[in-house]
């Protein structure tokens, strides 16, 4: 007897790098929400294929125990995987790899009011916030973990727009 069938030759799937992610942690409870759909286009760069997600390398090989919400991924930081394959199962596949970092709130501490003495009377005096103010706004938080940067008002501030250039 002869029997006919199709044969289908796909290309592989490129499993393209991803950006790490980072969130603070808005109630330091060590958790927040990720939306890991988000890195989809990017981690396909417009291929046509399925993407899977995992908390677990071995898990992302083997194709099991993927993450169910990932529009609302409840998570600690971890390494996240992804695979990439043309159809479900296929033994056709890439994997790749990103961060999710979760970061404790940081606290501004307010600092005492700065007074300085106009002797020229021109009504300017140059102060050096970051090495006057830093550490006081800092406290016993790590600096090499935060960033400080200073505004002319509070409204730039609360949009993070028009940072002092020579604080």
């Amino acid at each position: 007897d002869i029997v006919s069938f199709d044969l289908e030759v796909t290309t592989a799937p490129v499993a393209n790098d991803a950006p790490d992610l980072f969130e603070c942690d808005n109630d330091n409870d060590g958790f927040m929400l990720f939306n890991l759909d988000l890195q989809t286009p990017i981690i396909l760069n417009d291929q046509t294929a399925i993407i899977t997600y995992y908390d677990d390398e071995a898990n992302a090989e083997a194709r099991k125990g993927w993450i169910v919400n990932t529009a609302l991924y409840n998570t600690t930081s971890t390494t996240i995987w992804a695979r990439v394959e043309p159809s479900p199962g296929s033994t056709c596949s890439d994997i790749t790899s990103f961060e999710i970092k979760v970061f404790n709130s940081p606290e501004a501490n307010a600092p005492e009011p700065l007074l300085e003495c106009d002797f020229d009377n021109d009504g300017y005096y140059e102060f050096d916030f970051r090495s006057l103010k830093d550490a006081e706004i800092l406290g016993a938080q790590n600096p090499a973990t935060y960033e400080i940067n200073y505004f002319s008002s509070q409204l730039d501030a609360e949009n993070n727009s028009n940072v002092l250039a020579i604080p």
